[in-house]
């Protein structure tokens, strides 16, 4: 029925099991007749199976974490739109979807690796426990012992299938749970090789293995459900549902673990493990870089509003709820500036004061009028321009800025000479 989630799993598991087994037996290594060499090599291809599909699910992963990130800053604003819209659900629906479309939040993209990672811890199950086939509960298909190592498990051929059995991690082997039928031990062992006294051996080896690897596996849980929890907001904690899904995920999913754990593989195990393990790394350094990026986005805000700060005694622009408007400050492009030449009417009075601020000029030489700051400006522009090259076009536009306001200051002086001379003639 689920034929198309267990061939992949089986197939990942095939082929990073094939690179182990040559890789060890690369550096001298007996994997075909040491059962803890081929355990590890079991081991291993486990370990990167679960590398595999984390790494298939990173981008989603990543969504997820960012996407709950978002939803529990958003919860102010989520608020106030159930109170405003408590009688009208339909209306609520459609701010709640308009408010996480302008926030760039994707509810599906937060449930997807959930959704994805599901079907391959059941395929993993699966596949790990018909590696042993024998009785008739707790999955097994009835086989006897000669049966099951002599036959196939989906992508796997009966001398892997036997691989598999024979191979032992720290003394337990990988198909091997605390609750499994005793009478299923024989499949661990060559035929004629398994005897009942070996039961309790192996039993105990099961144990000592399961346990402290149940124990990590739930202790490691409710700590990656801590780092996530410790990341949300006083109001997104203060939210009912999310204050029960919060309990759920720091306690009852941990002790679910250690209570259906006496049903768990040693392999399968070892794919927990490694996942916990990739999650906090995941989780470690995804927060890291989303609080590096925070607070580069709170520099740029603080420069901006800087940048847009009123002058002393002038008030600040407000929007209508009363928030101070910060305009984000257009990037300043170094061009000389060009005076565009006056036309019509403009262009006579532009002329007439010319004449007026040269006459003027002409007659405040003798005592240094404005004459004399427009050639000291322009002396020192031309000089600045000289001794930097990379600066001509910041000296372009001071020189016209100068000359703008000498030409003003000529003008209100040939004003008030005018003004002197009609007093005089009185």
């Amino acid at each position: 029925m689920l034929d198309f989630i267990y061939y992949p799993i089986s197939w990942i598991l095939w082929a990073w099991h094939k690179a182990f087994s040559w890789l060890l037996g690369a550096v001298g290594l007996p994997v075909d007749s040491s059962p803890n060499v081929s355990g590890a090599a079991w081991a291993l291809a486990i370990v990167f199976l679960t590398v595999t599909v984390r790494l298939i699910l990173l981008y989603p992963m990543v969504k997820q974490i960012r996407t709950t990130q978002k939803m529990s800053e958003l919860q102010p604003q989520i608020k106030a739109i159930q109170k405003k819209y408590a009688n009208d659900r339909q209306r609520m629906s459609m701010e709640m979807s308009k408010l996480q479309k302008d926030n760039g939040v994707n509810m599906a993209m937060g449930c997807l690796p959930m959704l994805v990672q599901i079907p391959v811890f059941i395929g993993l199950f699966h596949v790990l426990r018909m590696f042993n086939k024998m009785g008739n509960r707790a999955g097994g298909l009835g086989y006897t012992a000669a049966q099951t190592r002599n036959a196939g498990n989906y992508f796997f051929k009966p001398n892997e299938v036997q691989s598999f059995l024979d191979a032992r991690l720290f003394g337990a082997p990988l198909s091997g749970y605390i609750s499994q039928p005793k009478d299923q031990y024989a499949a661990f062992y060559p035929l004629g090789g398994y005897h009942p006294e070996d039961a309790h051996s192996l039993f105990v080896a099961i144990l000592c293995v399961t346990i402290p690897m149940l124990l990590i596996s739930a202790v490691a849980t409710h700590f990656n459900a801590r780092m996530s929890i410790n990341r949300q907001t006083a109001a997104a904690a203060a939210n009912p549902q999310a204050s029960v899904m919060n309990k759920m995920m720091l306690w009852f999913f941990p002790i679910m673990i250690l209570g259906t754990g006496v049903m768990w593989h040693v392999g399968l195990l070892t794919y927990m493990l490694t996942n916990n393990i990739w999650t906090f790394c995941q989780q470690y350094f995804l927060y890291k870089k989303m609080d590096k990026e925070k607070l580069e986005a709170k520099e740029k805000l603080d420069e901006a509003r800087a940048a847009n700060a009123p002058r002393p005694g002038a008030k600040p622009k407000r929007d209508k709820h009363g928030k101070v408007i910060v305009v984000e400050q257009p990037k300043v492009v170094e061009t000389a500036v060009v005076e565009k030449k006056p036309r019509g009417f403009s262009a006579l009075f532009k002329r007439k004061g010319d004449v007026a601020a040269e006459t003027s000029a002409a007659e405040s030489d003798s005592v240094g009028g404005p004459a004399d700051a427009v050639v000291g400006a322009k002396a020192s522009d031309a000089a600045g321009a000289k001794s930097s090259p990379a600066g001509a076009a910041d000296s372009a536009q001071a020189e016209a800025k100068a000359q703008r306001q000498a030409a003003q200051r000529a003008r209100q002086q040939a004003n008030k000479n005018r003004k002197g001379k009609k007093k005089k003639k009185r």
